[in-house]
């Protein structure tokens, strides 16, 4: 309900109404040539300052800033200005932080506002994510390693970490668990074996993990060769380099340094000034040429081509691209002994920074490499472009008291923050040399050259911001699953998927029961089986991607030997195979992670709770903000999430083993976006649309929900989704409320998908949904469904269509009407001419007539939406304007004869407030036919004019001869 009052209006709306009448009379003023007041300390040279903005692209260090900054603005001495977003400015690797000022002082934030006292340049701030500077957080890890010697390069499958020890003189690589735990070393066998091995002992080479090899190089020298070791036999194999596409000289002392991609590519890094010496730098996907006034070196990479189903045929190789790795560090060019090895250490033309390269690792997005003695850069990688340092821990700059080389706080960059040494988690390291990335646990790993007792660094997971080059799907299904039955055991085979990464490895589980076998090649035997027992298995293969729907095998039943097989009718081995009779039971997902990691559940048959819940599920401390970047939760704990585009208006989401894809209405202009807040990817829907949603990996029994959290107390659920006994979902969804029913907020806001995966945990994805407002249209009032029909003088305020209490204040000698809500204000005033504002018992009534030219204004309301005008009973829509910047609009509204008939009507100003839900002002208005003078009446009147003159004439007439005949007779 509202009240209604004839009362004073507040304050603040009188304020505003001053503010629209002074305007209204310096516009009367200047139109009829009156001037306004002049005041010295008012004018323009003294009173208008200029604000600029700035993209900043050297804060940290050299780099590109893409996009552009707002324009400038003209803005008088101690005005409030509003500080805008960063619009499609960007700089690769970085996060926007706000603006400065003049370069010190605060940073401000999207909204905050400045008071401008002078001329001042606005620079954009950009944040280091931890993901680039991930040593010395306080965070790390140090696993012991059962050596006695020093370690000689260091590389992982996500399973087992492999090394060559300092004192080595065997073919034979060390092989321990990524835990610290013991495994069977790797005997090398093959040509050169020996002297391959022995020769990494002696340190000048790294080590590097793909598609089911351990790659390590000859020598750091030009056309040096590549050797491939088999995980699984052992067998060392040479393996060509594309032709005219060789390794490029490495730097110093870890010459032969390489690199494994998430992706499953390898590579190596160039030495420095390669990019300017060498004509080969610039072949590969486009030409690359170094920036003026920087150095650069080269990332070389080549595709791993290798076929898991025939493992007798070795892996080849084809180029793929090549990364340019700029730096705008002059000592690149110095001989400073105190920050690098001096001139006669350094080879001839490559002395300066970084003169001493160790290890590199990297995510596919960020690519760090360590210095001897010193600390770690790290560049964000692009192709077809330069890849700039996006963090420098091996700088010279001289911080503050305050200030963090490493970062740990602030992401501040320049300073030394050293790889070596010992770590604020307290783990050591005394001469940090091998650097290595655990895909399948994102984690990257460090070795120590001389001190077994440091053993391993590992760092913790962070995830980078999205738009790397080595970004990784997750594989297939298996295809081809055949199980064999034997006695209490049974050999389960397989091919490898079609699609994704190289597989790290294969977890099969039977069913029923909680037996399961991990491997990386095609075939496992599982034992421990009840005979006479039917059992199907299932199969998962995972990738630095993540893990692959399962596919299921035919059932078996063990036997004792003379036995029967009984083996039944094969089913699919597809991810929508048929569930067995005993009930599925979800396959293990293979993670192997550090002491004190999650592990993956098993696979015991249990009781899990999958019901629906009844509220948006919450993280503890967090709110629903949509401008945070996609995250999910498996089990309670934060997991990784991909979002891979479908085309234009697809997305398909994974978490886990749970996945589920979004398509929009391409023909009414849905879409998927990146949001210029979080680079996530967002849904787009210009207004209130249906939306299909399917998925798979859900638990069989369970629903997958849909929710629109709001602020948390505001919440409601779209949707309720069964999921089949596959695991599969499939619905259209419906964002559009029921007549009765409070519409979908417009604007961005937090999508929430509850499930359950295959082992029952509850899985949680936020992200971020943006619905459109649509066309304009009349705001019905939804408690009764119908359209108000208000009399002259009633009125009525709606927020979502729902009644809302409001102060509506009339104020007649302006002629205006007042309507203020909570947060939001609209103001109606009359045409003065042909209108009128009238009070009258705490009723407001307005007349107009049917030639009334009227204004309406606002403000509370969500920039850059729509406000609009309607007169009813039969809706006519009367005007249409934008919502500035400030939340604010105004805009004349005519009321035209040949659309209005006299009478009684209600008129409807809307607007959409910051909330996203629809405000709508509704007044009862009387329009009235204006005076109007027939043909028959306008001669009436032209008679009795006619008349009353020719009757003056003939008075003056009269008294004129009068007095001519008494002067006559005088």
């Amino acid at each position: 309900m509202q009240k209604r009052e004839a009362a004073k209006p507040s304050p603040r709306t009188l304020s505003r109404l001053r503010g629209l009448g002074l305007l209204a009379l310096a516009v009367a003023m200047l139109s009829h040539g009156v001037p306004l007041a002049h005041s010295p300390q008012q004018s323009f040279a003294s009173g208008t300052f200029t604000v600029e903005f700035d993209g900043n692209n050297s804060q940290h260090q050299g780099g590109v800033v893409t996009g552009s900054v707002p324009a400038d603005v003209s803005a008088a001495a101690n005005s409030e200005l509003t500080l805008p977003g960063k619009g499609d400015l960007a700089r690769f690797g970085f996060t926007f932080e706000g603006w400065q000022a003049d370069g010190a002082g605060a940073t401000y934030e999207e909204g905050d506002t400045y008071t401008v006292t002078a001329d001042v340049t606005f620079s954009a701030q950009w944040g280091i994510p931890e993901a680039a500077r991930l040593f010395h957080l306080g965070d790390e890890q140090q696993l012991e390693m059962p050596s006695t010697a020093g370690m000689r390069g260091l590389t992982t499958d996500g399973i087992s970490l492999f090394y060559v020890t300092g004192d080595q003189t065997n073919a034979v690589v060390s092989r321990v668990g990524v835990d610290g735990t013991d495994q069977d070393d790797l005997t090398v066998t093959g040509d050169d074996a020996l002297t391959v091995i022995t020769s990494v002992a002696s340190g000048n080479r790294d080590l590097a993990y793909s598609s089911g090899h351990i790659w390590v190089r000859e020598d750091g020298t030009a056309e040096s060769k590549l050797y491939a070791i088999s995980v699984a036999s052992g067998v060392m194999v040479e393996v060509d380099l594309p032709s005219g596409k060789p390794f490029f000289d490495g730097q110093t002392w870890l010459t032969g340094n390489i690199i494994d991609f998430p992706d499953g590519r390898i590579g190596a890094v160039s030495r420095n000034k390669q990019a300017l010496d060498s004509a080969q730098s610039k072949d590969g996907t486009s030409p690359l040429v170094c920036p003026v006034g920087f150095y650069c070196k080269v990332l070389r990479l080549y595709d791993v081509v290798y076929d898991s189903d025939t493992p007798s045929n070795p892996p080849t190789l084809t180029h793929s691209e090549d990364i340019l790795l700029a730096d705008d560090d002059a000592r690149i060019e110095g001989t400073d002994s105190t920050t690098c090895w001096n001139a006669t250490t350094v080879p001839s033309g490559t002395n300066g920074w970084p003169c001493d390269d160790h290890g590199i690792a990297t995510d596919g997005t960020y690519l760090y490499q360590s210095h001897h003695s010193r600390g770690y850069k790290v560049w964000a990688l692009q192709s077809n472009a330069p890849s700039y340092v996006v963090f420098n821990g091996d700088g010279t700059k001289i911080l503050t008291a305050d200030e963090d080389a490493c970062g740990a706080a602030s992401g501040v960059s320049g300073g030394l923050c050293p790889i070596s040494g010992p770590y604020a988690s307290g783990a050591i390291m005394s001469n940090a040399t091998y650097f290595t990335r655990d895909h399948v646990n994102e984690r990257y790993m460090m070795g120590d050259f001389g001190n077994p007792s440091s053993g391993v660094l590992v760092t913790e997971s962070r995830t980078p911001p999205p738009g790397g080059p080595g970004e990784v799907d997750a594989p297939s299904a298996p295809r081809s699953v055949s199980a064999v039955g034997g006695d209490q055991q049974a050999v389960i085979s397989w091919s490898a998927p079609i699609t994704g990464a190289p597989i790290v490895s294969y977890t099969v589980t039977a069913s029923p029961g909680s037996e399961t076998c991990v491997t990386s090649g095609t075939t496992c035997t599982i034992a421990s089986l009840t005979n006479g027992t039917a059992y199907t298995f299932s199969v998962v293969a995972r990738n630095v991607g993540g893990a692959s729907p399962f596919a299921t095998s035919n059932g078996v039943s063990p036997q004792t030997p003379g036995g029967d097989d009984s083996e039944e009718e094969p089913q699919t081995g597809t991810s929508s195979s048929k569930t067995p009779s005993s009930g599925l039971v979800p396959p293990t997902i293979p993670t192997t992670p550090p002491s004190g990691g999650r592990t993956a559940p098993d696979t015991e048959t249990v009781s899990v709770s999958v019901k629906p819940v009844g509220q948006p599920v919450r993280r503890p401390g967090s709110v629903f903000d949509p401008n945070a970047p996609s995250r999910a939760t498996v089990g309670g704990l934060p997991t990784s999430l991909r979002q891979i585009p479908l085309g234009p208006d697809g997305v398909s989401v994974v978490a886990g083993a749970f996945q589920f894809g979004v398509s929009l209405d391409r023909r009414n202009g849905g879409e998927i976006r990146t949001a210029a807040f979080s680079d996530s990817l967002e849904l787009f829907m210009p207004e209130v649309q249906p939306a299909g949603v399917s998925g798979k990996g859900s638990y069989p029994g369970s629903f997958v929900q849909l929710w629109l959290p709001g602020t948390g107390s505001d919440s409601r659920e779209i949707a309720r989704i069964p999921v089949r006994s596959d695991g599969t979902f499939a619905s259209t969804v419906s964002f559009q409320a029921d007549a009765l029913q409070q519409p979908v907020p417009v604007g961005r806001q937090v999508l929430q998908v509850v499930g359950y995966d295959e082992d029952g945990n509850q899985t949680v994805v936020d992200m971020t949904i943006n619905i459109g407002q649509g066309a304009p249209a009349p705001e019905p009032n939804r408690q009764v469904g119908e359209l108000p029909a208000l009399g002259a003088g009633q009125s009525l305020a709606t927020s979502g269509g729902l009644p809302q209490e409001v102060s509506v204040t009339g104020i007649p000698e302006a002629g205006n009407v007042v309507v203020e809500g909570p947060d939001w204000m609209i103001n109606v005033n009359a045409d003065r001419d042909n209108g009128v504002v009238e009070t009258d018992e705490g009723q407001v009534l307005v007349r107009l007539d049917q030639s009334s030219v009227g204004t309406t204004s606002g403000s509370g309301f969500m920039a850059g939406t729509l406000a609009s005008v309607w007169l009813f009973s039969e809706p006519t829509l009367m005007a249409t304007v934008t919502v500035d910047d400030n939340g604010e609009f105004s805009s004349e509204f005519l009321v035209d004869a040949r659309l209005i008939a006299p009478g009684e009507h209600t008129l409807q100003v809307q607007g959409i407030g910051n909330d996203g839900l629809l405000k709508a002002a509704n007044l009862g208005v009387l329009v009235e036919q204006p005076v109007v003078l027939t043909s028959e009446g306008a001669s009436s009147w032209l008679f009795w004019v006619v008349g009353v003159l020719l009757l003056a004439l003939l008075l003056i007439l009269f008294f004129s001869l009068a007095r001519r005949r008494r002067s006559e007779r005088a």
